[in-house]
């Protein structure tokens, strides 16, 4: 692996993830080589906003084409009904090889097993930090913990990657089992986005009396799936660590019914959908997580399956 200086990153995603990686990395790393992949490859550059309470923050990125140079590390944040679509466009891109290391960054579970990679250094990143996107960019509301952990066992050579991230978004945690990570930040996703939606209301609603239940059986029913994958949540203390996220979100819109009042797809299939389905292949019912996936999908562009 390169040093620093000589680095390439390649950013993928234009939400408030993406741009506050892409913005955070420049800020720490400035002499480092980033641009973006973006879906319309006639534009030369693209900007990335990132504003927090105390300073704002715009750059100019290059975009990332089909000749330039090969890529160090490939970090993306986008939506998880996109991943499949990029795994293969990474496949066949002549600066993505076997050498490259690819972050990919997304909320909820897939159901089939992604698309294999020529790169063997595949990891996951997890954050708990609090970014929202307007028409005018990103918004930082809190800096959270982050922890970054690899997808398989064959991953080598990532300590120069890990210490780029970790200067840039500290704190940050690397992990051998990033799947627990996941199936924690899933369970608690699951309980907030899609009632969010069904309720029209911030995060810091569902604190009140009248979602404890539901929050209760949607944790509840997620737990089940979970342990069935050997990850065993305590769904008291589960609901504990969702109330505690509300709590600090409170005057937050999720990212769901961001999606969903801006009429773009949800994630949704890969959250409650997703434990609807993995229930169904077990024998173990999840109502409360069916009827919300089909609510948010009747509201949304979204079709449950």
């Amino acid at each position: 692996m390169t040093d620093n200086a000589t680095q390439h990153w390649v950013m993928v995603g234009c939400g408030a993830l993406a741009q506050w990686l892409g913005c955070s990395l420049i800020r720490r790393q400035p002499t480092l080589s980033l641009s973006v992949l973006h879906r319309q490859q006639r534009l030369r550059s693209c900007n990335y906003r990132l504003s927090t309470n105390n300073s704002e923050m715009t750059i100019e990125l290059p975009t990332q084409h089909h000749d330039d140079r090969v890529a160090d590390v490939v970090i993306a944040a986008v939506k998880a009904y996109q991943v499949s679509s990029l795994l293969r466009q990474l496949n066949q891109a002549p600066w993505f090889t076997d050498k490259t290391h690819l972050i990919l960054s997304f909320n909820g579970m897939h159901s089939e097993p992604l698309t294999p990679l020529v790169s063997v250094n595949q990891q996951f990143l997890v954050t708990t930090s609090g970014v929202t996107r307007d028409h005018q960019g990103a918004h930082l509301h809190g800096i959270g913990q982050s922890w970054l952990g690899p997808m398989a066992t064959n991953n080598v050579d990532v300590d120069n990657v890990f210490d780029t991230l970790a200067e840039a978004i500290a704190p940050l945690q690397g992990v051998d089992d990033i799947e627990q990570i996941r199936w924690q930040k899933l369970l608690i996703n699951c309980a907030i986005n899609a009632l969010t939606v069904v309720a029209d209301c911030v995060n810091g609603e569902l604190l009140k009396a009248p979602y404890q239940a539901t929050l209760h059986a949607l944790l509840s029913e997620a737990c089940d799936i979970a342990a069935q994958h050997g990850y065993h949540f305590d769904v008291e203390q589960s609901l504990q660590q969702t109330q505690q996220v509300l709590s600090q979100t409170a005057a937050n819109s999720s990212s769901m019914r961001q999606d969903v009042l801006a009429a773009r797809p949800t994630e949704i299939d890969y959250l409650n959908g997703f434990i609807t389905k993995r229930g169904r292949q077990l024998g173990i019912v999840t109502p409360v997580n069916e009827r919300l996936w089909q609510q948010v999908s009747a509201i949304s562009c979204d079709h449950p399956q």
